[in-house]
């Protein structure tokens, strides 16, 4: 069993359990609310479609939480994690597959939110470099959030403690920058230099900024091998 058997594993489990497809369901109908009827899409007789991409990393921060609260946590509860352990699959290739499983899963959701721009392009001209350069940016900010809410999976014991540590990390990146509201000047660029709201709305502008990709695939690793690192010290203490 490797890494793709694992993945294959998370992506048929996913989609027997309603998570999948409230989070689906959910982030297509709260996406076109938003942008159809709660925020105006026209700009100085252009659409833009500006509005999606600063409502879809807010969202998400509610439901990729969700969907990985039970990678690990519902894994150990239910005794599959020490018989997953048994095989000869190493604590990377477990975290690795998982991870990519529900990736697809989520990434699959965001996806399905393209046809938003395709009718608001029938309204008007449409610029589509801040599209495509968007939804790279959800992708990234997606991963990101997912490997938070696998660390906190892999830290709690239950699935309803691992959505609200989850669902901490992923909201408190994404609202840090605001703090530099009230913060002195010589300390306000480290919320900021952390915030995903400020990393996730250059991408909707049309900027794909390096410094911001390698900001969110840091964050995806240095989350991952802490995942990788606390599983394999809990296979050491209870060997």
């Amino acid at each position: 069993m490797n890494t793709i058997d694992v993945a294959i594993r998370e992506v048929k489990t996913a989609f027997r359990r309603p998570v999948a497809y409230v989070v689906i369901l959910g982030l297509i109908t709260l996406c076109a609310l938003y942008t159809f009827s709660l925020h105006p899409f026209f700009v100085i007789g252009r659409v833009t479609v500006r509005p999606l991409f600063e409502f879809i990393p807010f969202l998400l921060a509610f439901f990729v939480p969700a969907v990985a609260m039970g990678l690990i946590a519902e894994e150990r509860r239910s005794g599959m994690l020490e018989l997953l352990q048994t095989w000869p699959l190493g604590d990377g290739h477990l975290i690795l597959g998982k991870f990519l499983g529900s990736l697809v899963l989520v990434c699959l959701a965001v996806s399905l939110t393209s046809p938003i721009p395709i009718v608001i392009s029938y309204m008007g001209p449409l610029d589509w470099g801040p599209v495509f350069s968007g939804y790279f940016g959800v992708f990234l900010l997606t991963a990101s959030y997912l490997s938070l809410g696998l660390l906190a999976s892999t830290l709690c014991r239950t699935q309803v403690v691992a959505f609200l540590l989850g669902f901490l990390f992923c909201f408190g990146f994404y609202v840090i920058g605001k703090s530099t509201t009230w913060m002195p000047t010589n300390i306000a660029s480290w919320p900021l230099f952390f915030s995903f709201e400020r990393r996730a709305a250059s991408f909707a502008t049309g900027i794909i900024d390096l410094r911001d990709v390698v900001f969110f695939l840091a964050i995806v690793l240095g989350a991952l091998g802490l995942s990788v690192e606390l599983l394999h010290r809990r296979r050491w203490r209870d060997s």
